[in-house]
C-alpha cells in the first residue's frame, strides 16, 4: 500500500487545479507527487508557494511532453514500452495480492474486542531457552517436581544447551505469535509448556501483571486502530502463505547451480573486504560489486541462470532484481549470504510465478492498475519524447574545440571529447526544450486553477517514499518529476493570476 505523508490532507478529491489539453492534473495527483519525492529545496522557510508553483509548471510540463508523445506516436517505443511494462507487471501483482489475500481477510467484533483486553495487558515474564526438545523436556519434568522456573540458574556453555533464566516484558503485538498466544492464555505465576520456535523452545512464566486503562477517547480509536492493523497484517500474512502455497503447487523452476555457487563466492568475497576495511556487522549488495561482478564473470553473467516454463532470466538480470529490492546480510559468512542469496531466489521466483498468473487473469487491464498506471505512463512519454529530442542533437568538432578552449582558460581540466559532448548536448537541450515546451503550452491551451493551487496544504520536508507490493517487492511511490519550469518564459498566455 502506498503511505501518503500528508495524511490529514483530502486525496479523494479529484478536482483539477491545472488542465493540459485533455489531461488535467489534480489535487491528489499534485499532492501524492509532491509529498512523497525529494525536490525544489522545500526545506527553505517562506518559500513553500514559491515551491508550489515551481512543481505545478514542473508537473505542467511533464504532461505536454506527454500528450505530444501521443501524438507522434511514441508510445510504440520499444524503450518505452518496456519500461511501462515492468511498473504494470508489479502493479498487476500487487491487485493479485489485492483480491486474493487483502479482500478476504475480514475482522470480527469478538477477535478486535479479544486483541483489546490483551493490548491492554502488559506481562513481566521470566523465560529458559533451550535449542533442543530434549533438553526442553528435562527443564519441563524440573518444574513439574514444583521447583520454581525463576529459582533455576543455567550457565551459557559453549554448546548453547541452555540460556537463562532472563526477563522481559511481554506486549500484545510486538512479539512472535506463537509465544504469545501462550503467554496470554496462562495465569499469573503458571509455567507454560515448551513453546516451539524457530531457534528453539523456550518455557515461560508469568511473573506480574499489568493493565492499562484508555479513558479518552482517542486513546481508545489509537489503540483500536492498532489493534486492527496488526489483526489484519497477522491474517493477510497467514492467508498470503495460504494462497502462495495452493497457486504455486504445480509451478516449476531450475537453477543454474555453477553460476549460483560463482555468484555467491563473489559476494561473499566482497563482504569479507569490507568487514575488514569497516568491520561492519551487515554486508549490503550495492550497483558496485555487480559492476564487479559483471567484470569477473564476463559472459557466464549473460548465461540462463534461472529457467521458467517458457523464458528464463540471465544471471545479470537475476540480480539487478535483487538489488532493486535491496539485500542485506547480518553477520555475512559464506553459510549466511548463501542462505540468505537462497531465500532471495525463491521469493523473486515465487513473485515472478505469481506475476504471470496475475497476468493471465488480465489484472494489468483492471480499472485500479489502469488509474496508478496514468502517472507512470506520462512520466515514461514524456521522457522518451526528451530522448528522442536529444538524438537529433548535433555537436560539431569545431564546437567542441571552442568549449575546451573555453575550459583551458577557466581551470586546468582536461575532459574528454565525450564529457565536452555530453555537456553542450545538456546546454542546448534546455534551451530548445524550454521553447518547445513554450509552443506546446498554447497548442494544449494550459489553465491553472490558482485559487486551488493556493488552498493545497504542503509539508517542508523532502521524502523519498517506497511502495510495498503484495507477495513483497517494492517500487517508487511515484515517478519522479524533472524540475523545469523557465518554458514558462516562453508562454504567450501571460494572462494567469499566481499565488
Amino acid at each position: 500500500m502506498v503511505l501518503y505523508v500528508h495524511a490529514q490532507q483530502n486525496l479523494v478529491d479529484e478536482k483539477p487545479i491545472a488542465t493540459i489539453g485533455k489531461a488535467a492534473i489534480t489535487s491528489r495527483e499534485f499532492l501524492s507527487r509532491y509529498e512523497l519525492t525529494p525536490a525544489f529545496h522545500r526545506s527553505s522557510r517562506g518559500k513553500i508557494e514559491e515551491n508550489k508553483i515551481d512543481f505545478l509548471f514542473s508537473l505542467i510540463a511533464e504532461k505536454l511532453l506527454a500528450q505530444q508523445a501521443m501524438e507522434q506516436g511514441i508510445q510504440s517505443d520499444s524503450v518505452y514500452r518496456t519500461e511501462l511494462s515492468e511498473v504494470e507487471r508489479l502493479l498487476a501483482r500487487d491487485e493479485l495480492y489485492h483480491q486474493e489475500v487483502r479482500q478476504k481477510v475480514s475482522l470480527s467484533e469478538e477477535e478486535v474486542q479479544q486483541a483489546l483486553a490483551k493490548e491492554q495487558t502488559e506481562l513481566k515474564i521470566y523465560f529458559l531457552y533451550t535449542p533442543t526438545l530434549k533438553n526442553a523436556e528435562r527443564l519441563k519434568s524440573y518444574f513439574q517436581k514444583g521447583i520454581p522456573l525463576e529459582s533455576v540458574y543455567l550457565i551459557q556453555d559453549t554448546a548453547l544447551a541452555y540460556e537463562g533464566p532472563d526477563s522481559a516484558i511481554a506486549r500484545w503485538g510486538n512479539g512472535d505469535e506463537r509465544i504469545e498466544s501462550v503467554l496470554y492464555s496462562l495465569s499469573l505465576n503458571q509455567t507454560s509448556e515448551p513453546i516451539k520456535l524457530d531457534d528453539g523452545y523456550y518455557i515461560a512464566k508469568v511473573m506480574g501483571k499489568s493493565i492499562t486503562f484508555y479513558g479518552g477517547e482517542r486513546e481508545q480509536k489509537t489503540a483500536r486502530e492498532r489493534v486492527e492493523g496488526i489483526l489484519r497484517k497477522r491474517k493477510e500474512l497467514k492467508r498470503m502463505f495460504e494462497y502462495i502455497a495452493s497457486a504455486l503447487k504445480n509451478t516449476n523452476t531450475t537453477i543454474n547451480a555453477k553460476l549460483l555457487k560463482e555468484i555467491v563466492d563473489i559476494l561473499n568475497v566482497h563482504a569479507q573486504v569490507e568487514k575488514a576495511k569497516n568491520d561492519t556487522a551487515k554486508f549490503m549488495l550495492s550497483d558496485d560489486i555487480v559492476q564487479a561482478m559483471r567484470r569477473e564473470l564476463k559472459d557466464e553473467f549473460t548465461k540462463s541462470f534461472i529457467t521458467f516454463s517458457k523464458y528464463s532470466w540471465n544471471g545479470e538480470t537475476t540480480v539487478n532484481k535483487i538489488l532493486t529490492d535491496g539485500f542485506v546480510v547480518d553477520h555475512p559468512s559464506l553459510k549466511n549470504i548463501r542462505a540468505a542469496f537462497d531465500q532471495r531466489l525463491r521469493d523473486i521466483i515465487d513473485q515472478e510465478h505469481l506475476t504471470q498468473i496475475a497476468l493471465q487473469k488480465q489484472l494489468q487491464h483492471s480499472e485500479s492498475v489502469q488509474k496508478e498506471l496514468r502517472m507512470w505512463r506520462d512520466a515514461f512519454l514524456a521522457q522518451t519524447l526528451v530522448n528522442t529530442l536529444r538524438d537529433t542533437l548535433t555537436i560539431s568538432s569545431h564546437d567542441v574545440a571552442l568549449e575546451r578552449t573555453r575550459i583551458s582558460k577557466d581551470s586546468l581540466q582536461n575532459p574528454e571529447t565525450a564529457e565536452i559532448i555530453s555537456s553542450l548536448k545538456d546546454q542546448r537541450q534546455k534551451y530548445i526544450l524550454d521553447r518547445y515546451l513554450g509552443v506546446l503550452a498554447n497548442k494544449f491551451n494550459v489553465s491553472v486553477d490558482s485559487k486551488a493551487l493556493s488552498n493545497l496544504e504542503v509539508t517542508r520536508t523532502p521524502s523519498l517514499v517506497y511502495r510495498y507490493l503484495g507477495f513483497g517487492g517494492r517500487m517508487f511511490a511515484v515517478p519522479f518529476v524533472e524540475p523545469n519550469v523557465q518554458w514558462v518564459n516562453f508562454w504567450k498566455s501571460g494572462n494567469i493570476v499566481l499565488p
